[in-house]
């Protein structure tokens, strides 16, 4: 493999830049949890890469409505382990240095960095600060001590203008001096993957090229899906191989998973119970010749009990999927799980439909992974992913567990 001609000869330096963004930002995982996943994925999937720079906003509301004062906070990455101290002012970051999975130590990787809250306050404040460091990282595009950057929802004509030109700048002369390049951006200047359809349109009209398909909206996206997309179209570009971190699964506990789904069966046999105490004390009241009502009451307690009855097969999928996977998946497995479960809704018998169900829970979070690689490989957008994703593992998984419940008793 052929690195950057600007490059150390032990590894690709990576900076990432950007901002919580919109509605997926704010309603997604917090600041640290997303650049976590980013780093610990592009580090450990990628041989000899670290990433050495920071610039990240996060702010306590949509950005595309919020104003200067809202609240907001500034990350950004210091040598150390990663570590975490929390408490207004101070600088937070979680311990992760002391815990060092199989994955890590078999593939060498290296803690390199801290992700620290540099500073926290009003946006307009944050944003101030922001752009100092933003200058600091279009010096080390311009110097050549970067050859990767990672836009999140970056602010090309703001915050992130400097780096933005830099990199545009960087990518005019590159593909001047070495037109004949495969890749969108030449292999000698700085590569740059993204996401967010606003922030990724203003930057290719100002000339950035990003490297390996990968850009594109953040819409539905999770941390899981942005960093394994950024993998891909890094390597993809300095045509080095990218092996996604495998998910740290969790082995199914019956005990929890029994009191995860209590309050959904402790809820079906209150609402028996009280359908069927309501239809003996109207049957003692009304009178035994009118049989015609007495039919419609019983059909009609059928229609109540038998949904809250149907949905308990969901119920055991969903938190099957949850405990297995630990929330790692983010909404993608949910809605695979939810999707899958539909098809458990309404098939005889219910012990089958129950036991199919944890099946499927242990067969979601693998299936998810599997088509998250698959899709993201192949230069699919994060956004189609996360759709694609979603609905194939929750039509097969579906099926699946739909046949086995026929012969399950």
């Amino acid at each position: 493999t052929t690195k950057p001609a600007n490059a150390k000869t032990t590894e690709f330096r990576v900076a990432i830049v950007g901002s919580s963004g919109g509605g997926s930002g704010v309603l997604s995982v917090g600041a640290f949890a997303l650049l976590k996943e980013i780093i610990d994925t592009l580090q450990n999937g990628i041989n000899d890469l670290e990433v050495v720079d920071v610039c990240f906003v996060s702010c306590n509301e949509n950005l595309d409505a919020a104003k200067s004062s809202s609240g907001a906070s500034l990350w950004t990455l210091e040598g150390g382990k990663t570590k975490e101290k929390k408490g207004k002012g101070n600088s937070k970051a979680q311990d992760n240095g002391d815990h060092k999975d199989k994955h890590d130590e078999d593939r060498g990787a290296k803690r390199r960095g801290m992700i620290v809250c540099a500073c926290e306050g009003e946006l307009a404040d944050v944003n101030r600060v922001a752009t100092t460091i933003d200058i600091r990282i279009a010096d080390k595009i311009e110097k050549g001590l970067i050859d990767g950057v990672v836009m999140v929802s970056s602010d090309p004509l703001g915050v992130n203008s400097h780096v933005a030109s830099a990199c545009a700048k960087n990518c005019s002369s590159s593909s001047s001096s070495s037109s004949s390049s495969s890749s969108p951006c030449c292999s000698a200047g700085v590569v740059v993957v993204g996401t967010g359809g606003t922030s990724v349109g203003k930057l290719m009209e100002m000339g950035v090229m990003f490297g390996g398909w990968s850009f594109g909206g953040s819409v539905a996206t999770t941390s899981t899906s942005k960093a394994i997309s950024y993998g891909y179209g890094l390597s993809r570009h300095w045509g080095v191989d990218f092996v996604p971190p495998p998910p740290k699964f969790n082995k199914i506990n019956p005990h929890s998973l029994l009191d995860g789904c209590l309050p959904a069966f402790l809820c079906v046999s209150m609402v028996s119970s009280i359908l069927s105490l309501a239809h003996d004390v109207i049957s003692n009241v009304i009178s035994i010749n009118q049989g015609s009502l007495m039919t419609g009451m019983q059909q009609q307690q059928q229609q109540l009990t038998n949904p809250t009855i149907n949905s308990l097969p969901v119920v055991v999928l969903v938190v099957t999927a949850h405990q297995v996977c630990g929330g790692s998946l983010g909404t993608i497995g949910i809605m695979a799980a939810v999707i899958a479960g539909s098809f458990l809704s309404a098939l005889p018998p219910l012990t089958g439909r129950i036991i199919s169900g944890i099946i499927g829970g242990l067969l979601v979070p693998r299936l998810v992974r599997w088509s998250l690689s698959l899709f993201l490989s192949h230069g699919c957008p994060a956004t189609a992913t996360t759709i694609a994703t979603t609905a194939t593992t929750g039509i097969v998984v579906g099926v699946i567990s739909s046949s086995l419940a026929w012969w399950i008793v």
